[in-house]
């Protein structure tokens, strides 16, 4: 039989045993806990705070920063093509407008040169100077003085230079809206702001409006300077500023003095010698005509037969001069104005050409500049491992 005293000493043992062990365990536990959370905490004070930046007044992660440029490319890019092909229209529409009075007039040079006052008029000038250099000025005068297309591309030149100058204002706006929304939608909140945020020095604070208003808030009076000097490279050459129209007229009335049968007009002596023969080969009828007429007139036959001398050589250069125009006008009107177009195409190719180059340069110099100061701010705050996103 047990005694009862030993069973009642071996229950307090094991209880005060279990007891112990319980309370060791909650505290190992409770240790655990608190080491875990106090270990968190340390981790969490240790971890690098937030880098930012400061564009446009707005608070961003640095790390957002390098999707800012890319953002504005795309849209430059997008800018370049619109504005490019709506450039290149309105100048080719507007060249083609200052050149058609010019070639509405072409009749008007050969119903000129195809008549009697033309005729005589060429043939003083081929005996008293350069017949060649004549049919230019007439041409000068008739086809495009009238037409005015000296003053009308100086004009448009002007317009250009202002069309640009509103392209360039048009892309400005459309990149200050696309860095507005970026900004907007990557702008740190308040709560995030005040959580282990470091603000970078004003230094490297950016300020991108003024940036692009640096590279396209620039004058007409700016682009014209550098379209002169762009078209310096091209076919139409050098110009002043407001000597545009002048330059390409000249060019033109050469380009249609080349032509075969503007060169042909030019030369008189196998009209003349064709003339002659026929003259000479009716005189005799002539002649005999006259006297039989005049021949009762007594000493006013001389008188008589003078003027129809001269009758029968105006119907004869008139018959001629007809023929000629029968023969000759259409290909001779086809070809001045073939040349004339193909001088307004030489100054339409270049205008667009040296234009659009302005207006690469402005978008090259802006596009560069932005990414160089978006990547001054990447390297001065990243290593990119210790920014928390």
């Amino acid at each position: 039989m047990s005694n009862p005293a030993i069973f009642s000493k071996k229950n307090f043992f094991w209880l005060g045993f279990f007891g112990i062990l319980i309370v060791l365990g909650l505290f190992a536990i409770f240790a655990s806990i608190r080491g875990s959370k106090q270990l968190a905490e340390q981790k969490t004070a240790d971890k690098p705070p937030l880098l930012t930046t400061i564009i446009n007044g707005k608070t961003l992660p640095v790390s957002k920063i390098g999707k800012l440029s890319p953002v504005i490319q795309s849209e430059i890019d997008t800018q370049r093509q619109q504005k490019n092909t709506a450039l290149q229209l309105y100048i080719q529409q507007e060249i083609d407008n200052a050149f058609e009075p010019a070639l509405q007039n072409i009749p008007r040079f050969t119903d000129w040169y195809y008549s009697l006052t033309g005729e005589y008029s060429r043939y003083l000038s081929a005996v008293t100077g350069d017949m060649g250099e004549y049919l230019a000025d007439k041409m000068q005068e008739t086809i495009f003085a009238s037409a005015h297309l000296n003053s009308l591309l100086d004009t448009k030149q002007q317009l250009f230079d202002q069309h640009l100058t509103q392209q360039l204002q048009e892309t400005s706006e459309s990149l200050k809206q696309t860095l507005s929304n970026f900004l907007t939608q990557n702008e740190l909140t308040p709560q995030a702001k005040n959580t282990n945020v470091i603000i970078n020095d004003t230094e490297h604070n950016l300020n991108l409006i003024s940036v692009l208003d640096k590279h396209l808030a620039i004058t007409s009076v700016d682009i014209g300077k550098q379209v002169v000097s762009g078209l310096a490279g091209t076919a139409i050459g050098v110009v002043a500023v407001k000597g545009l129209g002048a330059l390409v007229v000249k060019k033109t009335v050469a380009k249609v003095a080349g032509t075969s049968l503007f060169k042909t007009a030019s030369v008189l002596l196998t009209k003349l010698m064709a003339k002659a023969a026929v003259k000479g080969g009716g005189a005799g009828t002539a002649a005999i005509g006259s006297a039989a007429i005049c021949s009762p007139l007594g000493p006013v036959a001389v008188a008589c037969g003078a003027v129809a001398g001269i009758a029968t050589w105006l119907l004869v250069d008139e018959a001629f001069i007809q023929l000629d125009e029968a023969l000759n006008r259409t290909a001779f009107e086809a070809e001045i104005r073939q040349a004339i177009i193909n001088q307004r195409e030489e100054l339409k190719t270049a205008l667009v050409s040296t234009y659009q180059t302005v207006f690469e340069q402005q978008l090259n110099m802006l596009g560069t500049d932005i990414s160089q100061r978006i990547q001054q701010i990447e390297q001065k705050f990243v290593p990119a491992e210790a920014v928390r996103q």
